[in-house]
């Protein structure tokens, strides 16, 4: 009860508190920014678990089955596969299909940055192995960068970014066409501190690469995705832990394998629109799976015409 007066007239007044609907007010606020932050620390451990086991996998392949299988298989959407279903379920799947052509596009500074590793590694093979290793690393990312920065303005389709991607391809293949397999006669005993120096590189790379793609829109961000974000911390294992011609035997095969990819990308772009991204990344996976099935026949066939 309240007493109200108006012009020397008092009475007394009932009050009623009112308070907010269901759902509303500061307490659903408060729960749903940290349900929101729970969900993206939940997304960010997914994506660095799932890096970590492709890179730790490919460098046991590369071990176990020889660096130019592990080649063909790097060439696999796995680095893609994890970061466009995340970026997916950030930015939704029509951001992700905007960004594919520049991705595409982008793979051929991929393949700038394996051509420049290679050089780099053979120019300064004196230098210790440390050494050699940054430096080329250092030059095979300075020329993805160049790449990337020099196509950012073009206006790329699927169709245009196909006609640069697949003769890079197949000039990649035959400027590594001499590069021949290793095998790694005594693998390295996998101790808890080498899982953990081989897993980190990986889950910061993919990590900080999939969260940026998002930030800068799907033109840069796709441009973004094309960054060897599996592949250069599984080159850096191998250099460091046996020498530069095992990374060498690996990027043999990885152009070729890179196909797959492109194969990725391209369905990426059909099926995240139409069935959105849990069932886009299936298909997208299914298409990208077929090339690899059906790349040893290609070998073969190739083979059969050289003989």
């Amino acid at each position: 009860m309240v007493l109200e007066c108006i012009d020397e007239t008092c009475h007394w007044e009932t009050t009623v508190k009112r308070f907010p609907p269901y759902g509303v007010g500061p307490r659903q606020e408060v729960l749903t920014k940290a349900l929101s932050g729970a969900k993206t620390v939940s997304l960010l451990l997914i994506k660095i678990v799932a890096a970590t086991t492709i890179v730790l996998g490919l460098s046991v392949l590369a071990e176990r089955l020889g660096p130019r299988l592990a080649g063909i298989l790097m060439g696999a959407p796995l680095g893609a596969l994890i970061s466009y279903y995340f970026i997916g379920h950030e930015a939704g799947p029509e951001f992700v299909a905007a960004g594919t052509p520049y991705a595409a596009a982008g793979m051929t500074g991929t393949l700038m940055f394996t051509y420049a590793y290679y050089r780099t590694s053979v120019w300064c093979t004196k230098w210790p192995p440390l050494w050699n290793a940054a430096g080329a690393t250092v030059a095979g990312v300075g020329a993805y960068l160049a790449f990337s920065a020099a196509i950012q303005n073009i206006p790329f389709t699927i169709s245009t970014a196909l006609a640069v991607i697949i003769p890079a391809i197949i000039f990649g293949s035959f400027l590594f066409r001499k590069l021949g397999d290793v095998k790694v006669r005594n693998p390295a005993r996998l101790t808890f501190k080498l899982l953990v120096i081989r897993a980190s590189g990986a889950a910061f790379l993919v990590s900080i690469v999939s969260s940026l793609a998002v930030a800068l829109g799907p033109t840069l961000g796709g441009l973004l995705m094309a960054f060897p974000m599996t592949l250069l911390p599984t080159m850096l294992i191998v250099h460091l832990t046996y020498s530069a011609a095992h990374v060498h035997a690996i990027l043999s095969a990885f152009p070729v394998g890179l196909g797959s990819v492109i194969v990725y990308i391209v369905a990426v772009s059909e099926t995240f629109p139409r069935y959105g991204v849990t069932w886009g990344s299936l298909s997208a996976l299914a298409a990208a799976w077929a090339y690899l099935m059906v790349l040893p026949l290609g070998f073969k066939i190739v083979r059969r015409l050289k003989s």
